[in-house]
């Protein structure tokens, strides 16, 4: 009887010491990195506030970041898998001999527009000369926005006003509220909780194609990981048709990552998000070329990366929609 007891307490033990079994440890994980504060990256952000990751049978845990910069430097690093972010960071990987490739675009273009009080003397870009302009942080999207505006409307940035950078959500909003800058880059949603709010109006809104926010890893770890990889593009695939085709279902789930935006106001956020996906998450060559080139101008890289070279077609290549509007 004392050896039954014995042998009972050791297959207890032993049983408490090996590691059990579940479906969450099971799931391929991919750690997503990407910047906090807005929506840009929305149709990586749906299938986490949805449960469509899990149900696809991967666990996608998300690694929000201040700015662009540390989350590429995540990516190199291999704290994170993933980086969906602007397609400037993977061109300066790769010119620093890194394997990051870009392996679709989820926005083509900047996502970004300046606001000013609705109350305020600044019509056009061409009144902003001498006064102070912010943006989020100095080589990020809503600065090449910014300066592209400005130099259509043939003001230096560099010499005929003041560029700030201001961050996203509270900090620019302040930096607005006090006056510190006449106007200022904001992004879904909180430009439309701004414009709903009655306080600000769009002054400039950037249109210009381009490779705005793509999905960029380094090879070893799509190479290493296809099924799953290939599985977290679809899903974001579908989850970009959806919100064409019910948007208010986005924006509900959108609305557990921003509780404080209205739905309504979340809803007019996923409509306009929505349109500058492109279709089968197509990177655009022109837009992308213009990226390189902005790059060399700023000494960020010494010359342009090739196409070919950085972007990654192969998981892709399936990828339908979403339908135009």
């Amino acid at each position: 009887m004392k050896r039954l007891i014995v042998l009972a307490l050791g297959a207890v033990f032993l049983a408490a010491a090996l590691p059990q079994a579940s479906s969450a440890q099971t799931k391929p994980v991919i750690r997503l990195a990407y910047v906090c504060g807005g929506m840009n990256a929305m149709v990586a952000q749906l299938g986490m506030n949805d449960g469509a990751y899990e149900k696809a049978g991967i666990d996608v845990q998300k690694f929000c970041f201040p700015a662009g910069a540390p989350a590429i430097q995540a990516l190199i690093g291999g704290s994170v898998d993933v980086f969906t972010g602007s397609a400037e960071h993977a061109l300066r990987a790769q010119s620093r001999g890194i394997n990051v490739k870009i392996y679709g675009c989820l926005q083509n273009s900047i996502g970004y527009s300046l606001i000013t009080k609705v109350d305020s003397k600044y019509k056009t870009l061409a009144d902003l000369k001498g006064q102070t302009v912010a943006i989020t942080a100095p080589q990020s999207l809503s600065d090449t926005g910014l300066r592209r505006g400005l130099e259509a409307a043939g003001i230096n940035p560099d010499r005929d006003l003041s560029i700030i950078a201001a961050g996203s959500g509270a900090t620019m909003l302040a930096a607005l509220d006090t006056d510190r800058a006449v106007a200022g880059m904001v992004s879904p949603p909180e430009l439309q909780r701004l414009i709903d709010a009655k306080k600000y109006r769009v002054l400039y809104d950037p249109t210009f194609e381009y490779a705005g926010i793509v999905i960029m890893a380094k090879s070893d770890f799509t190479t290493a990981n296809k099924a799953a990889f290939g599985t977290f593009v679809r899903v974001m695939a579908a989850e970009a048709n959806s919100a064409r085709t019910t948007p208010a279902v986005a924006a509900a789930a959108m609305n557990k990552e921003f509780p404080d935006v209205a739905p309504a106001v979340m809803l007019a956020a996923v409509n306009e998000q929505a349109t500058l996906v492109p279709a089968g998450f197509a990177v655009p060559a022109k837009g992308l070329q213009d990226v390189n080139d902005i790059e060399v101008k700023a000494k960020t890289i010494p010359a342009a990366v090739p196409f070919d070279q950085v972007v990654d077609t192969t998981f892709i290549a399936g990828v339908k929609g979403p339908a135009p509007r």
